[in-house]
């Protein structure tokens, strides 16, 4: 382990400390996946649904005249990769 000093006392920190998060993927989307894929529909009871029903949206409608109704993909890019990689 290494040492800091903080405050004129000794803090030992663990050399995998910056490692022990990057080692999981739960919750984090892999490169080439798509954005919230898996993520569950806003509840009825979200106050955003609750307001935009009041003012008449429906399920599957586009809100507008002009808005889209299938919600933007968007996938996720590979850092730092760039030619040659």
């Amino acid at each position: 382990t290494e040492s800091a000093e903080v405050n004129s006392k000794k803090v030992k920190i663990p050399k995998d400390h910056a490692l022990r998060k990057l080692g999981t993927t739960r919750g984090k989307v892999m490169p080439g996946e798509v954005v919230g894929s898996n993520a569950q529909p806003i509840a009825s009871s979200n106050i955003g649904h609750r307001m935009l029903t009041a003012m008449g949206w429906k399920e599957g409608d586009s809100i507008g005249n002009d808005g889209i109704k299938e919600p933007i993909i968007a996938i996720k890019r590979a850092k730092r990769s760039g030619l040659g990689a």
